[in-house]
């Protein structure tokens, strides 16, 4: 079965895989693998449970309703639906316990604790110039990510 995965801003075919079985997930996974940008995917109610998508471009994806529970993601385990911020210099996704800014991918720990040289040493002066400027606002969302995740497995233990 043929499955293609389009830009939502026009339709544009990004990969495609025709394959006995075939799934939206297979599809995403060969789509990483042969290095494929995902910019722009719609992969709007994508069922991605367990999928690998390490190193995956997801800048702009249409994740809206996208089951990524149990999806690689770098070095860790994507358990919910990652927070999304575009237009703003850099594109931003806030997960439980990492945060990636442009492709930059750290824990939400290491990010808070990046002194200005550091930010300084991954762009340069924009790089620093967007820290100054969103830093607290991101750090607040990585904070209320790790909230959730904390009330939930408060609520598990009840």
């Amino acid at each position: 079965m043929k499955i293609e995965i389009k830009k939502w801003t026009n339709d544009e075919v990004l990969f495609s895989l025709d394959i006995e079985n075939n799934s939206i997930k297979l599809t995403v996974e060969a789509a990483v693998k042969a290095g494929v940008s995902l910019s722009y995917a719609n992969l709007y109610s994508a069922n991605l449970v367990r999928a690998n998508l390490d190193s995956a471009n997801l800048y702009s994806a249409n994740l809206d309703s996208a089951n990524l529970n149990g999806a690689k993601y770098g070095d860790f385990t994507i358990k919910k639906l990652p927070i999304q911020i575009s237009n703003i210099g850099y594109y931003v996704l806030i997960f439980e316990t990492h945060m990636k800014i442009g492709c930059e991918l750290h824990t939400h720990d290491e990010w808070k604790n990046f002194t200005n040289r550091e930010i300084a040493e991954m762009d340069g002066k924009k790089a620093l110039a967007f820290w100054k400027q969103y830093k607290s606002l991101l750090v607040g969302f990585c904070k209320t990510m790790e909230e959730k995740k904390i009330k939930k497995k408060e609520s598990n233990n009840e």
